[in-house]
């Protein structure tokens, strides 16, 4: 999903790919320390970029909602939550940015919940209840299975 459908998703919807850059540079970041310095314009400039065209969109949510727009919404809030560890010498905040877009992420997954398990989305495995993969199952006493 991440490595295929979601790329490919951003390239139909831009908020998404300047979302998926910013925290690519984000990442990067917090991987490479001696980079931040550099890295931190890169992503807040692709972070900006993607809120001023994605924030047009969520004000006028619909059933037509796409995948898109669902998935932008949820990294959007991953990104809110890694501005929270970034190094600070104000005060402790409480994470009411955080709390507000989680809000905003309920309103539009409750828009379009059923649009992406009912037609066999990318996203599908997001919300769909999935066995842990992995995991050989138990066999009930007295019989076999092969693993």
């Amino acid at each position: 999903m991440w490595g295929v459908s979601v790329p490919q998703l951003a390239f139909e919807y831009e908020p998404l790919l300047y979302t998926l850059l910013a925290l690519g540079a984000a990442h990067r970041a917090t991987l490479l320390p001696q980079e931040a310095s550099s890295l931190r314009p890169v992503y807040h400039g692709y972070i900006d970029s993607a809120i001023r065209q994605h924030r047009p969109v969520t004000a006028n949510l619909d059933k037509n909602v796409t995948e898109a727009v669902c998935m932008n919404t949820v990294l959007l809030s991953l990104y809110a939550l890694f501005l929270r560890s970034e190094p600070s010498a104000a005060p402790y905040d409480p994470p009411v940015m955080w709390l507000s877009l989680a809000h905003g992420i309920r309103t539009v997954l409750t828009t379009v919940y059923d649009q992406p398990i009912t037609n066999s989305s990318p996203l599908a495995p997001c919300f769909k209840p999935s066995p842990q993969s992995g995991k050989v199952p138990i066999a009930p006493s007295g019989s076999t299975m092969d693993p």
